[in-house]
């Protein structure tokens, strides 16, 4: 029987289409920049392409026949084992070793092939080298690991706050400089531990870094601790910006100056101790050099003045009486200078607080009694000897308990009250009189500035000198309407 022609143009045909199939194949696999391969489902390599030598230094004859889950790292063969497994396709990412002993990162794509009966047959993949991705990737989870491990224990206070200025993120020396946990503090904007006091020029800042007219700022601000205190800080904002330049969270630095604050204020105290000296100090050259020139002619003329008054008993209009009381004054007038005077030396022994209170009580009393009013003692028996000057006591003394007789009306209570407390003594002399207001407090102590009418503004002033010369301390606890307290503590 002859062959039929038509079936010998469909065989050519077939053949014909296979070797295009088989050379399209060849320059695919040889061509392409990823590594084709197919194999059993237990691993055993039937085909890979040439592009394995390039990526990973094998032949194509040493992978066929070997095992492919050999190669895998074994960190990464039982999860991708039991992926191909289960999987009909998918994307998986392993190491594969490279014939020079390191790994290579890949990305492959596999098919699962099965038979007519379901049976799994082969299984086709296509890896891709993304060893610079893991690189990059890993790249960035370290410099994020630093960055996370920065602001977590930085020994400053940092966080992230988004544009509607809430936090997004915060560490913990923030939370403890605030008092508040960090969910509590995700709850919250910074308007609401900012002081009311600052927060106008904390939110002006912020527009300026939005409006691009600065690319950071620092400010000194004050934030309201979760009990209530206040906690002055040292607050540095800067604006993160995506690549196109929109806005989209702001970084800020918080840093606790509680101490640089305090510092502040002790030194302003002090500036305003060694003006105040200064001027005590001119006071006091100026007393030393011309009070005895003026004492000594008022000395003189008062004496004249007496015997005058009394040679001549008859002054209808008073004058004797008016000319001597207006020398004793301008003669207290010079003692309280001389009482300021830098030069002037004190003698110190050992006195007991009490005994001199003792001593002035019966003179003090009767002036008391004189005025309508009453003088309590509420005196501490167990207090101990101190290191004092009494005269210099006698004169604190006699200042302060006059100054409140005189702020009272009649019928007034003063109470004269010692105590000792931590190897201390404290002196408390307190009147039921009209008060000082809260404004004029801080002025007491200005040498001239006197709340009386024939006042020199120079008695509490000695007062202060005085406890300052025994190293003690002096305050003023006054209410309006309701008396004053002097505390002195020797």
């Amino acid at each position: 029987m002859e062959p039929n022609p038509i079936d010998g143009i469909r065989h050519t045909s077939t053949e014909s289409r296979l070797h295009e199939i088989e050379e399209l194949f060849r320059l695919i696999t040889e061509n392409t920049l990823d590594v084709i391969s197919y194999s059993t489902p237990d691993g055993l390599c039937r085909y890979v392409s040439p592009m394995v030598h390039t990526l990973l230094g094998y032949e194509n004859s040493e992978m066929i026949g070997t095992t492919t889950f050999d190669y895998i790292h074994p960190e990464d063969r039982k999860a991708l084992q039991t992926y191909e497994a289960n999987k009909e396709s998918g994307v998986v990412c392993f190491r594969f070793l490279h014939k020079h002993g390191h790994y290579v990162w890949f990305e492959a794509t596999f098919k699962n092939i099965k038979n007519e009966e379901g049976e799994l047959q082969y299984i086709i993949s296509i890896a891709r080298d993304i060893t610079d991705r893991k690189q990059a990737e890993e790249c960035l989870r370290q410099s994020e690991q630093r960055f996370r491990g920065a602001f977590d224990h930085a020994l400053i206070g940092m966080a992230l706050v988004n544009l509607n200025g809430q936090f997004i993120k915060v560490n913990r020396a923030l939370c403890s400089l605030i008092g508040y946990s960090e969910q509590e503090l995700l709850q919250l904007g910074y308007k609401d531990i900012t002081s009311p006091d600052d927060l106008d020029k904390h939110m002006h800042d912020l527009d300026r870094l939005l409006n691009r007219s600065t690319s950071h700022y620092f400010l000194e601000k004050r934030y309201i601790h979760k009990q209530g205190s206040i906690i002055w800080a040292l607050l540095g904002v800067s604006l993160v910006r995506d690549d196109a330049g929109n806005p989209l969270y702001f970084i800020a630095q918080i840093e606790d100056i509680m101490d640089k604050k305090k510092l502040e204020q002790l030194k302003e105290q002090q500036s305003e101790l060694l003006d105040r000296t200064d001027k005590l100090s001119t006071i006091g050259q100026f007393a030393a050099s011309i009070a005895h020139e003026i004492r000594n002619p008022l000395t003189t003329i008062r004496g004249f003045i007496q015997l005058l008054s009394e040679k001549h008993t008859s002054d209808p209009q008073g004058y004797y009486p008016i000319i001597l009381d207006e020398l004793d004054r301008a003669n207290e007038i010079i003692s309280d200078f001389l009482a300021l005077s830098k030069n002037r030396t004190i003698e110190k022994k050992m006195c007991n607080l009490n005994d001199i209170i003792h001593t002035l009580h019966p003179i003090l009393s009767a002036e008391a009694n004189l005025q309508g009013h009453t003088m309590i003692l509420d005196l501490d028996e167990t207090i101990g000897d101190l290191l004092l000057d009494d005269k210099e006591i006698k004169q604190l003394l006699l200042n302060i308990i006059r100054n409140g007789m005189e702020a009272m009306n009649e019928s007034g209570i003063l109470t004269i009250m010692t105590k000792e407390s931590g190897g201390k003594v404290d002196l408390r002399i307190s009147d039921t009189g009209c008060g000082i207001p809260e404004a004029r407090i801080a002025q007491l102590f200005e040498p001239f500035y006197t709340t009386k009418e024939k006042g020199t503004g120079l008695g509490l002033v000695v007062c202060l000198n005085i406890v300052e010369k025994h190293g003690g301390t002096l305050t003023v606890l006054s209410e309006e309407n309701h008396g004053t307290v002097v505390v002195v503590t020797l």
